[in-house]
Parts: structure tokens; sequence; C-alpha cells
């Protein structure tokens, strides 16, 4: 295998790669989200009922919520950057490799016009 069909082969298979691990941590902030979202209220902020409300543990946890959903919130941005990347350098890379035609190839023209 010569090294241009070393490079033909390596230069998209790099780009899926990148592109299915941004899709990977999309899926696992998805899934993270999910559980947080599914958490019932009360356990989240870490009221027990018929106790009184503490409004120093229930502030702390409250913002321990937020950071979390301000954390998977970043986390998309920046995995949705990384399969954007990925398939950017797959479609960058087949555009090189794949060159298209700028000169368009003349059409035959009939050589015998007189017979």
């Amino acid at each position: 295998m010569s090294r241009n069909e070393q490079r033909e082969f390596f230069g998209p298979f790099l780009g899926l790669v990148v592109f299915l691990v941004g899709i990977g941590l999309l899926g696992l902030t998805f899934a993270m989200a999910y559980n947080l979202f599914s958490t019932p209220p009360d356990q989240a902020l870490g009221l027990e009922p018929g106790k009184p409300l503490n409004i120093n543990d229930a502030g702390r946890s409250g913002i321990a919520i937020l950071y979390r959903v301000l954390m998977l919130l970043v986390m998309c941005i920046i995995s949705s950057l990384i399969a954007s990347r990925g398939i950017k350098l797959y479609g960058a890379l087949r555009r090189t490799l794949d060159p298209v035609n700028e000169a368009p190839t003349p059409a035959p023209e009939a050589d015998e016009k007189s017979a």
C-alpha cells in the first residue's frame, strides 16, 4: 500500500472517528440529563417529609443542581462541536481526495462531415 493510499484511508477514517466520538459524548450528555431530570425534586433538594425545611441545605442543593445543568449545557455544546469538526474533517478530506473536474472534457466531434 503506497503512502497516498494510506493517507486516502486514514484521513476519512479519522474524520469518522472524531464524529463518532462527538456523537458518543452527546449520548452520554443526554443520558446524564435524563438521570438529572428524572430525580424527584424533594430527593434532589434533600428534603425529608415531616422535617422542617432547612433553607441552607435546600439552597446548597439548588445551587448544585443549577451547576449540574450548566455543566450539561457546556458538555452538550462541546460534544456538538466535536461531532461537527469530525464531519467537516471527513468531508474536507473526501473533497481533496476526489477533486472535482474543473475543466469539462470536450465532446468528441465528428471528423467525417464530408462523405
